[in-house]
């Protein structure tokens, strides 16, 4: 082997080039177009979301996304869709990357930056060390059990309601000017005579399902605890996360 091609194997590779070759290989689709469908060519350097964001408008005319922002690996953008999922993109190649790009730790950068999107979204119950994220309905009798269970515990809780078996009350709780009280008042139990229903309410509760669609949360309870989704009220995995 002669020096050039010792000088090139033994060359230890950057973090940016290995955090490209994770998220390729995780992967599980990659599309490339060379020119918008007008046949207009896009920009050969983009060095801004908005730019990014009207590239990607260009050559996937027909997609909908609701922000574009700076991704960990240089020259690539995550494209967060209405659905609430995320998607990768480079202007300068226009190749997209349907995927997850996980860290060095182990960590899902991904989740993350979709988590970041999500909890806005979600009615937030509590103040405590671990997070928990909550699929819930107030029509489930195990949802009702799991909120008795978690009266006591130091979590901070974020809600998100299915409302397929009561979305009169769901609706109820985000129509409510003190949504927290609205809610332990259903869940203890506590129904009063009318329900409120709103438009805004029903906004909420569309994207709530749209949410839970996105993190393939099906049923009721579903649960999401460091990244570990439980289905169904299983409160010794549960526990395990909050010891």
């Amino acid at each position: 082997m002669n020096n050039k091609f010792k000088e090139l194997f033994s060359k230890k590779p950057s973090q940016a080039f290995l955090a490209t070759c994770m998220a390729i290989i995780s992967a599980g689709l990659i599309f490339t177009w060379d020119r918008s469908p007008a046949g207009e060519p896009v920009p050969a350097v983009v060095v801004s979301p908005e730019q990014a964001e009207e590239v990607f408008r260009a050559t996937h005319p027909a997609t909908t996304i609701s922000s574009v922002k700076r991704s960990p690996i240089p020259g690539l953008f995550e494209i967060h869709l209405t659905n609430y999922q995320i998607i990768y993109f480079s202007p300068e190649t226009r190749l997209t990357i349907f995927g997850r790009i996980m860290d060095e730790f182990g960590q899902d950068i991904t989740s993350m930056a979709s988590m970041d999107a999500i909890l806005p979204m979600a009615l937030k119950i509590g103040s405590g060390s671990t997070e928990v994220i909550e699929v819930t309905d107030p029509g489930c009798s195990w949802c009702l059990r799991s909120y008795q269970f978690f009266a006591d515990k130091d979590v901070t809780k974020y809600l998100l309601f299915l409302g397929s078996f009561a979305p009169e009350k769901s609706e109820h709780i985000l129509c409510s000017d003190d949504p927290a009280a609205a809610y332990h008042a259903i869940y203890s139990g506590q129904t009063p005579d009318t329900l409120l229903s709103c438009d805004e309410g029903k906004a909420t509760l569309s994207s709530h399902r749209a949410i839970a669609g996105s993190l393939g949360a099906t049923g009721t309870p579903t649960f999401i605890i460091n990244d570990d989704v439980i289905r169904g009220f299983n409160q010794a995995r549960i526990l395990e996360h909050l010891q």
